[in-house]
């Protein structure tokens, strides 16, 4: 672990690019100082971070498939945004690497920033003129071709002759079209301007702009500009990536200001909210969301700008007036002096349904947890033991034969009436049937119905909710229900009104 510091520190802290080691859970392992100063963060406070906090559209499935990706192929690189500690964005060229220290797999990624962003779209500022321009000029009366040193540089050659267009044609991947954009301007006076593809590796793009010269009404000379718009080209395909990643990602992805108008949105809300895309290009939030009221919105604006991020659950309406539950996680940007929120909202419908059906699962426990109470507290005031026909004495034969009728009625659910003088065992007998039943793991509930006052029969055997009458100040769980899968004995039945 030593090398390691020393490595660090003697060599990545150095880098003029931002680093960043991750492990396979998204864990900051190590950033450098670089990396530190971009996004804000002191060491201490990057070491506690994970992807997720430095690049808000990553899930956990979406790092699983990165993760996979990277330590297949070994390098890879790609377009990314971050998110800095106040709330900011920006773009970055990331190149990453897996290598493995100490047994375990890190993931290195080198990163350079590509552009500033203007706001979550990262829209790239095409004002820049990126890359050189040499111009040609092609002599058809005496095959002469003129080009300029930058035109030479372009196509790293010294020799003009290798600019004649046949023989550029096979640079390009597109030989082709090339060409037949070349015949048609050299016989037919038909100017073009494309951007081509080159064979080198790694690929460059040129763009060719030309056009026909005429002397007389005839064509005698073709000339042209190329330029190399490679990195304009890159950063292109790159934000078609990224808003196509934007796109499919499944939360809903709004860019608003502080009127509330919708600038930006990812295509998740045409199928989510049931709007069409002309509605939503001239939509605001009020338009969207009934419920969002002027002073929310005042609110929730004020926070951004407050606090940089304001993250709040909310109920999201469609088109058609239902609604869903979000979770909302709104940051605030600035660009050209100008305020502006990117909201990240993602449904949350599942989790609810998961948060119910456990709170329904914990309801459930306490009560059955407050049955289990109240039945062991009846049954510690019982003072007698199980009792079967082991407990019970005899000679007569009269009584015998009453024993066999209590064994071939206790395997069933029917109800029995037991009739006799006081004091001849009946309770005896209530007890032998429930031992001997399939309900013997369950409670005997006894009750003496001759002590009951007429007033509490109701109450006692069927139970009561708190505030039901004066005295209910708690609920009462009823006989009945401590019996539920086991045996009720109402002795003295009929002494009941």
């Amino acid at each position: 672990m030593e090398g390691f510091r020393d490595l660090k520190e003697l060599v990545i802290d150095k880098l003029p690019f931002e680093v960043l080691w991750l492990n396979s859970k998204g864990k900051v392992v190590f950033a450098n100082e670089m990396f530190c100063q971009a996004m804000g963060y002191t060491k201490k406070e990057v070491s506690k971070l994970s992807i997720s906090d430095i690049n808000v559209t990553v899930t956990p499935e979406s790092w699983k498939n990165h993760w996979e990706e990277v330590v297949t192929k070994g390098t890879i690189n790609f377009p990314v945004t971050h998110k800095t500690k106040n709330g900011k964005f920006y773009n970055l060229e990331v190149y990453a690497q897996c290598f493995s220290f100490n047994g375990m797999k890190i993931i290195c990624a080198i990163l350079k920033e590509t552009s500033e962003s203007n706001f979550y779209k990262n829209l790239i500022d095409y004002t820049r003129v990126i890359g050189s321009m040499g111009g040609w000029e092609l002599n058809l009366q005496d095959g002469s071709i003129f080009a300029t040193d930058c035109t030479l540089n372009i196509f790293n050659t010294k020799n003009k002759e290798d600019l004649i267009p046949q023989k550029i044609a096979h640079i390009f991947q597109n030989v082709s079209r090339f060409k037949s954009l070349i015949d048609q301007l050299i016989k037919e006076g038909v100017a073009f301007d494309e951007i081509f593809e080159t064979r080198d590796s790694p690929t460059r793009y040129i763009r060719a702009i030309t056009k026909p010269i005429l002397k007389g009404g005839k064509i005698f000379k073709v000339s042209g500009v190329y330029q190399d718009v490679t990195e304009v080209k890159e950063r292109d395909n790159n934000l078609t990536l990224y808003k196509t990643i934007i796109d499919n990602a499944q939360d809903l992805i709004y860019v608003y200001n502080d009127k509330a108008d919708l600038l930006h949105y990812s295509e998740s809300l045409i199928d989510k909210l049931g709007y069409s895309k002309s509605e939503l290009d001239n939509s605001n939030m009020f338009v969207l969301d009934p419920f969002i009221t002027q002073e929310f919105w005042e609110f929730h604006f004020d926070e951004l700008r407050k606090k940089g991020i304001h993250r709040f659950e909310w109920l999201t309406s469609r088109k058609d007036g239902t609604k869903f539950p979000v979770d909302i996680t709104a940051s605030h940007l600035r660009y050209n002096g100008v305020d502006y929120s990117c909201a990240v909202v993602r449904d949350i419908s599942v989790k609810k349904k998961r948060d119910l059906e456990l709170r329904e699962a914990l309801e459930e426990i306490k009560s059955l947890k407050d049955r289990l109470e109240v039945e062991n507290e009846y049954l510690q005031e019982e003072i007698s033991g199980k009792i079967n026909f082991n407990n019970i004495i005899y000679t007569s034969d009269s009584y015998k034969k009453v024993l066999t009728k209590i064994d071939q009625v206790a395997y069933t659910d029917t109800t029995v009436l037991i009739t006799g003088e006081s004091g001849t065992g009946k309770e005896l007998l209530a007890s032998a049937i429930h031992s001997n039943s399939k309900r013997k793991n369950r409670p005997l509930i006894k009750i003496n119905c001759a002590t009951l006052p007429k007033e509490l029969i109701e109450s006692e055997l069927f139970g009561h909710k708190k505030g039901a009458f004066t005295g209910a100040v708690t609920n009462k769980m009823g006989k009945f229900t401590l019996a539920d899968g086991g045996t009720i004995f109402l002795d003295e039945i009929g002494e009941m009104p």
